[in-house]
C-alpha cells in the first residue's frame, strides 16, 4: 500500500533541487560578489606593452593614447582631427602620446581636455565620457612632463577621444581601424 502521493524516485529529485537552492542561498551572494569583482578586474585591467620597440620610433611619430576604433578622419584649415570611440570593454587606461611637458589641462565633468606642445605646435586631445556618472580620470597636471607611454589616466565604461593635430600631419590609419594604447602609429607630425 502507497502511504504518499510521490514516488521516491520524485522525492529524492526534490530533495537534490532543494538542497542545490539552499547551497546558492548560502553561497549565491558571495559568487555574484566574485563575479563583479573578477568583472572590474577584466575592465581595468592594464595591457602590457613592449617599450623596448617604442624607444627607437622617431620622436614625431604620434603613437594612440587609448584603445578603441577609429570614427572619424576630418581636417580643417589649420588642424587634423582623428575621432576614436571606446568600447565599454576596450581597456580604458589613457597613454601619453609623445614625450612633451603637458602646457595645460582643463577637466570637466563631462569633458576633459589636454593641450602640450611639440616643436613650436600645440597638440591637444579631448575625452568625453559615456555617461557623466564615470568622467575621465587624468592624473597629470600643466608643467608635468611624461615620456612616449606613460599612463595619465583613464576613460572609465568607454567613451569618445578626439586627437588635434597640425593640419601637414601625415595620418597612418583610416576610419574603421581598430588601434590599441601605445601600439598603434596613429600620425606623422612634420
Amino acid at each position: 500500500m502507497k502511504m504518499t502521493f510521490l514516488d521516491s524516485d520524485k522525492i529524492s529529485k526534490a530533495g537534490a533541487i532543494g538542497f542545490i537552492l539552499w547551497i546558492f542561498s548560502l553561497y549565491g551572494t558571495l559568487f555574484i560578489y566574485v563575479l563583479i569583482v573578477l568583472l572590474l578586474i577584466f575592465l581595468f585591467r592594464k595591457v602590457p606593452f613592449e617599450i623596448n620597440d617604442k624607444r627607437t620610433l622617431e620622436s614625431n611619430v604620434y603613437v594612440s593614447p587609448v584603445s578603441g576604433v577609429v570614427k572619424n578622419i576630418y581636417k580643417s584649415e589649420l588642424k587634423c582631427f582623428i575621432e576614436v570611440k571606446i568600447g565599454p570593454l576596450n581597456e580604458y587606461g589613457i597613454y601619453l602620446p609623445l614625450g612633451t611637458t603637458i602646457s595645460s589641462t582643463n577637466f570637466d565633468k563631462s569633458q576633459s581636455l589636454v593641450e602640450f606642445n611639440f616643436k613650436d605646435q600645440v597638440l591637444r586631445l579631448s575625452f568625453s565620457s559615456l555617461t557623466s556618472y564615470f568622467p575621465c580620470k587624468l592624473f597629470i597636471e600643466s608643467g608635468d612632463r611624461g615620456s612616449l607611454g606613460a599612463n595619465i589616466g583613464y576613460l572609465p565604461f568607454g567613451g569618445k577621444t578626439v586627437i588635434e593635430l597640425p593640419k601637414d600631419s601625415k595620418v597612418l590609419v583610416k576610419e574603421g581601424d581598430q588601434v590599441k594604447s601605445f601600439q598603434t602609429l596613429l600620425a606623422k607630425i612634420g
